[in-house]
């Protein structure tokens, strides 16, 4: 999925955001994307929200809410983002398996 294809708005535009379900991406100025995350109406979710930077992008896509858990999971994988905290947990877990399967190997001094 190219994300820069997908409608956008600036977090001060967020009022222009339709009031359907969907998947949305946070993204900064350089382009990263920062945050994704699922919501029954994007222009509730946005409307108070406390992360205001006004450099940054609201993307999105409509959707059908029954779709969204498995779709925001895929994407999160995908683009890694660092506010996710399913990302911090998949890294954590990666890192801790990692850290399993070397203390397992044999130890050289060749290292």
């Amino acid at each position: 999925m190219e994300i820069t294809n997908l409608p956008q708005v600036s977090i001060k535009d967020r009022h222009f955001l339709p009031r359907t379900s969907g998947i949305y991406f946070v993204v900064n100025e350089l382009g990263e994307v920062l945050y994704i995350g699922k919501t029954k109406n994007l222009r509730q979710r946005w409307q108070n929200h406390h992360l205001i930077n006004y450099n940054w992008r609201i993307v999105y896509f409509e959707a059908e809410y029954c779709s969204l858990p498995g779709l925001e999971t895929q994407l999160i994988r995908k683009f890694l983002p660092r506010l996710n905290k399913q990302h911090c947990h998949t890294v954590y877990t990666v890192l801790a398996y990692r850290k399993k399967l070397l203390s397992c190997l044999p130890q050289s001094k060749n290292f």
